[in-house]
């Protein structure tokens, strides 16, 4: 499934990102802490969704709501936090185009592919 680098204008994604930001305050992958977040500066760090959004109705049809317990009023649970998390924005344009990626069944993320690159 292809990932397209989708932004909302609507302001229907603000309860997604707010979460992930209040909940990860840190690059889950790299482990880079965002020193600006007492300030509410978020420049370099990016909430992002696990299972993209342009494929929404695939995560319907598959039915994957299902999964969701934290659910709030009024947003798609597809927007659910348990479906993101927070990204420098580097690792982010890798985890979208595949470079780097997360084992769900382990607590710590695995990034081979970039491992593997660094010792070419």
């Amino acid at each position: 499934m292809h990932r397209l680098i989708t932004h909302s204008i609507s302001g229907r994604e603000d309860t997604f990102r707010d979460g992930i930001r209040a909940r990860d305050g840190k690059c889950v992958i790299s482990g880079m802490v965002n020193r600006g977040a007492q300030f509410n500066i978020w420049s370099g760090f990016q909430a992002a969704h696990i299972f993209p959004l342009e494929s929404e109705s695939y995560w319907v049809d598959q039915g994957y709501g299902r999964w969701i317990r934290d659910v709030t009023p009024g947003v798609a649970k597809i927007n659910s936090r348990q479906n993101g998390f927070l990204l420098q924005a580097t690792v982010h344009i890798d985890f979208d185009n595949y470079l780097v990626s997360v084992n769900p069944d382990v607590s710590i993320p695995i990034d081979l592919k970039l491992a593997l690159l660094a010792n070419l």
